[in-house]
């Protein structure tokens, strides 16, 4: 089992086509300051349910099904995206992102299945309470901080629009000099 093939593996609502594009702007903007940001891609971006990490390529028909009771019975919802803040504060920034409303609630309560469901797969749980937001960017240098915080405050209460979801997808993540590369493993719908 030590030299079997492992994939990099998150769960994840991807934005509608053409949606990404309301954020270009946004980081744009924001690249005026001075401080070193790793963009997401607007073809790469999303919001991760689940984050699963390194799993067995052998188990992926497994991992299938358990999305797909995962999301049995569950209501397709719809998404909102409202203002541009930071993780974890303004103060020590590490992440700018968009806050993220669901109103049926299906991303936490996927989020919350996956996690109990892949625990006993041996992957951890999360630390952290599950709060659903597309990032933007992340931070590698906090050179101008208070400068990327004031540019930032311009968006703080933009509304970006909403986007419906009826489905989560599978991705496999493969990191390459040109950053992350996305693949799809398996689109799954609502309501099994």
């Amino acid at each position: 089992m030590q030299n079997e093939a492992m994939l990099r593996l998150f769960v994840a609502a991807p934005l509608a086509p053409g949606f990404d594009r309301k954020f270009a702007e946004v980081q744009q903007r924001l690249s005026a300051a001075a401080t070193r940001i790793t963009w997401v891609k607007p073809g790469n971006m999303h919001i991760t349910v689940k984050f699963i990490g390194d799993y067995p390529a052998s188990r992926l028909d497994f991992l299938t099904g358990l999305l797909e009771e995962t999301l049995e019975g569950l209501e397709p919802t719809r998404l909102h995206f409202r203002g541009v803040t930071f993780f974890p504060n303004s103060r020590s920034p590490r992440v700018i992102k968009v806050d993220t409303s669901d109103e049926s609630g299906l991303l936490a309560k996927s989020h919350a299945r996956l996690d109990e469901a892949l625990a006993a797969e041996g992957v951890p749980r999360e630390d952290r309470k599950f709060s659903p937001h597309l990032t933007l960017g992340r931070i590698r240098n906090t050179a101008d901080i208070p400068r990327l915080v004031e540019l930032a405050r311009a968006y703080e209460d933009a509304d970006f629009g909403s986007m419906d979801v009826s489905s989560l997808t599978l991705f496999a993540s493969k990191l390459d000099r040109r950053g992350p590369r996305y693949t799809v493993i398996t689109e799954v719908f609502c309501g099994g």
